[in-house]
């Protein structure tokens, strides 16, 4: 993203390089410890509602299966063409802003994929190490596993 080129005449820059291995690494720890996501999967209520509007219908009865997948593509898509700000996201309103911010520098899926957090058994159910944010204490934990090749 050409960072200088959305700078708008009399408005100060953005004060931080995005090619700083130190701010490289902040917005890497901004990924990696918060639990937020941008939404990825539209309801069946949406894509319905794609359907009768494409379709200038005002009921669409049941539609089948390939043609729902159809509908969740184009969603999908359109969802990840709207600017970050615009994206629907699922979680705490805080970490929403933070994994904007983060998605515009470094993609927050390939980060969390190469270092996921960790999970081990109990009870033949798999768990996940963390402790999630607490308006309350203000505090989260994340286990992660930092090195996948071991």
């Amino acid at each position: 993203m050409d960072y200088k080129a959305n700078k708008k005449p009399g408005k100060p820059g953005i004060g931080y390089n995005v090619e700083d291995p130190s701010f490289l690494e902040v917005v890497r720890s901004i990924i990696l410890s918060t639990y937020s996501i941008f939404r990825v999967q539209p309801s069946d209520d949406e894509c319905e509602q794609l359907y009768k509007r494409i379709n200038n219908v005002q009921e669409c009865g049941y539609i089948p299966s390939e043609k729902m997948n159809e509908l969740k593509a184009r969603l999908i898509a359109a969802e990840q063409n709207l600017p970050l700000s615009q994206r629907t996201c699922i979680g705490d309103r805080d970490e929403i802003g933070l994994i904007q911010f983060a998605q515009a520098i470094m993609d927050i899926d390939s980060t969390r994929r190469n270092s996921p957090t960790h999970v081990y058994q109990q009870s033949y159910t798999e768990r996940e190490c963390l402790i999630p944010f607490s308006q309350e204490i203000k505090f989260n934990l994340f286990i992660r596993d930092m090195n996948t090749s071991v």
